[in-house]
């Protein structure tokens, strides 16, 4: 039998990305900031509530085709 480790995955929350717009330099050194970084992954609020709308449309479609 064969086992597969894999490392937890972790989330930072943080801001919203209304804060960055307007100053490129700001969403420069952010997202080349997050690049850089593997755990934790850094989102910020407004792009997990997209994530969790997206997972929750999807499953309401699933649950309706079926």
């Amino acid at each position: 039998m064969r086992t597969h480790r894999r490392p937890a995955r972790s989330y930072l929350v943080v801001g919203n990305t209304s804060e960055l717009k307007g100053n490129d330099d700001k969403i420069a050194c952010f997202e080349l900031y997050r690049r850089n970084i593997r755990s934790p992954e850094i989102l910020t609020f407004d792009e997990l509530l997209y994530r969790a709308r997206y997972i929750v449309e999807n499953i309401s479609r699933e649950v309706v085709e079926s």
